[in-house]
């Protein structure tokens, strides 16, 4: 009986892997913008307590609110696309984590919004959203907050729960390395008698 076992990505053509290129050229490219988002991180605080003050104001913080967010979305996705492919390669887990906890610090720093655009209140944002153009496309945004507003808490609190997130994704990573990682499964038998090995991949 024949075994019919799965290549790891090393072995496979690049023409059949994650273009990563396309993202960042090269790793030390991913570093730099990483540590360029990091010192960027403290510009994000100078619109608290501000937003209030003009339509103008709101748009320039949510716009640069989202230019930043759209980055550390790049930058995490690069670092999990090449770990979601080979979660033993712990250089990658590394990325995956340095872009997690960042995304955690990000989330801690713009705390302040949310509560800020409710106290705005929404008759007040479809005033300004008539008056500036550019608010406009955030609309849904803040349709969907005052539809949850029951659920945002304080600045403070919501401070310190962007802050725990990295802590809180630690048991589904945990989890999600032993199923990935340690687990070996039984063996698949086709019809022929050949072996075909099974991954996470096939049973879910």
């Amino acid at each position: 009986m024949s075994a019919t076992q799965l290549p790891t990505r090393s072995e496979l053509d690049p023409q059949y892997t994650w273009n990563a290129e396309s993202v960042f050229p090269t790793v030390d490219d991913w570093s730099a913008e990483l540590a360029a988002l990091t010192s960027g991180l403290e510009g994000l605080q100078q619109w608290q307590g501000r937003l209030a003050e003009s339509p103008a104001v709101l748009t320039d913080a949510l716009d640069a609110l989202y230019a930043y967010s759209q980055r550390i979305e790049k930058v995490y996705m690069y670092a999990s696309l090449e770990e979601s492919v080979d979660t033993t390669n712990q250089d990658a887990t590394g990325r995956v984590s340095q872009a997690a906890g960042l995304f955690g610090q990000m989330m801690g720093t713009i705390a302040y919004i949310e509560p800020e655009l409710l106290a705005i209140g929404r008759e007040q944002l479809a005033e300004w959203q008539a008056a500036e153009p550019r608010l406009q496309p955030f609309g849904h945004y803040f349709d969907d907050l005052f539809r949850r507003q029951a659920h945002v808490r304080s600045q403070e609190v919501e401070e310190v729960m962007g802050l725990a997130e990295d802590a809180f994704s630690g048991p589904f990573s945990t989890m999600s390395k032993l199923a990935d990682s340690d687990f070996r499964f039984a063996p698949a038998v086709s019809a022929d008698g050949q072996e075909l090995e099974v991954t996470p991949g096939h049973t879910g």
